[in-house]
């Protein structure tokens, strides 16, 4: 939703002012002040704000709770289903970050490189050598699974 439009940077800055909006786009060239001195002077103002207010910034929600709900909420949310449609997509996330956002009764580490939802393993079956390997519902590419992983799949 548009708020105001104006024509010049002073009048930007004071509308600014006035109607407090969650985002302000500015022209670099305008006339009299550009849309660079207009953001120059609004980065000031929340500087002064900062130093003011020590909670006036992205966790200012947080620090405004009581600490008995904060300790209630649980630390990460954890993800059941990553939806991707058919085949193998590449998610640009350090497998590390994503294994600790996933739920970990639902997703499994089976190698260094790969983790798999639980629910879409066929079976697991042990080669000549005893090496593990994991087939799953839909077809695809047998994976194989680490010997750090193993324990696992103790109980399949």
């Amino acid at each position: 939703m548009i708020v105001a439009e104006c024509g010049d940077g002073s009048s930007a800055l004071a509308e600014i002012e006035r109607l407090r909006p969650d985002a302000a786009f500015l022209d670099i060239r305008m006339p009299g002040l550009s849309g660079l001195e207009v953001a120059a002077r609004l980065a000031k103002t929340l500087q002064r704000l900062r130093a003011a207010v020590p909670a006036f910034d992205a966790t200012a929600r947080l620090a405004r709770e009581p600490l008995a709900q904060l300790n209630a909420r649980p630390a990460v949310e954890t993800l059941r289903w990553l939806r991707a449609g058919a085949g193998e997509w590449l998610i640009r996330t350090a497998l590390k970050e994503l294994e600790s956002r996933l739920d970990p009764q639902a997703f499994w580490r089976i190698h260094r490189g790969v983790m798999v939802r639980v629910a879409a393993i066929a079976q697991v079956r042990h080669d000549l050598m005893g090496k593990l390997w994991v087939e799953f519902h839909s077809g695809g590419k047998v994976q194989p699974v680490s010997r750090a992983y193993a324990h696992l799949f103790r109980q399949m």
